[in-house]
């Protein structure tokens, strides 16, 4: 990906500065900014800075040992495996770059129908090993709850119990005030009525 940024970048440098253009034409693009960011390239920079581990287990130690701070990128099942046989780790973000896993072979050749349905076979055998490496190895460990996330959580539910029932509270008082706000409308208008009428039978009368 840091590849690719810098392809790019090149790219849009030449497009800035192309010398065979005229000097008002290069003035207005040396205003355009590089649309590519320099997300992965400055990654790889500081990657290279701390130096690269020559396998996972040996970037695992310096995850561990590191007083300031180091992450560790690599492949994604290695990183949640060594997360899930060790309580120090933890893995953070999502994934920012996968690659599928296929079998490639020449359009209309045989084999193509033969390793589908081999694939489609294996799936059974794909989920027993699942369960026997992910859930059911010996290595894995469980990890003690933090009792501090925990109590932050509780905490913040009982807030947000809190100010539901108020919200509640605050509704009901609303809707009898308001009930009794129009009733005693209703009442003042039917007595203001029966009065008009009794007003006018009473000049009927006269």
């Amino acid at each position: 990906m840091a590849d690719a940024e810098e392809e790019f970048f090149q790219i849009w440098k030449n497009f800035v500065l192309n010398e065979s253009l005229s000097a008002s034409e290069r003035a207005r693009r040396y205003f355009v900014d590089c649309p590519i960011p320099d997300k992965y390239s400055n990654m790889w920079r500081y990657m290279e800075t701390c130096g690269l581990p020559e396998s996972m287990e040996e970037g695992v130690e310096r995850v561990l040992s590191s007083k300031d701070g180091l992450a560790l990128i690599g492949d994604a099942t290695e990183l949640r495996y060594a997360e899930m046989t060790n309580c120090n780790l933890q893995t953070v973000g999502q994934e920012f770059w996968k690659k599928p896993y296929a079998v490639a072979v020449q359009e209309g050749h045989p084999l193509k129908d033969h390793i589908s349905s081999e694939i489609l076979s294996l799936q059974g055998r794909l989920f027993d090993l699942k369960q026997k490496w992910w859930y059911e190895n010996p290595k894995k460990i469980v990890c003690p709850i933090d009792s501090t996330y925990d109590s932050d959580l509780e905490y913040l539910s009982n807030i947000a119990l809190i100010m539901i029932f108020i919200g509640i509270s605050f509704c009901i008082l609303t809707l009898t005030a308001e009930y009794f706000y129009f009733r005693r409308q209703d009442i003042n208008e039917q007595q203001a009525s029966l009065i008009f009428s009794n007003e006018e039978r009473e000049e009927e009368d006269k």
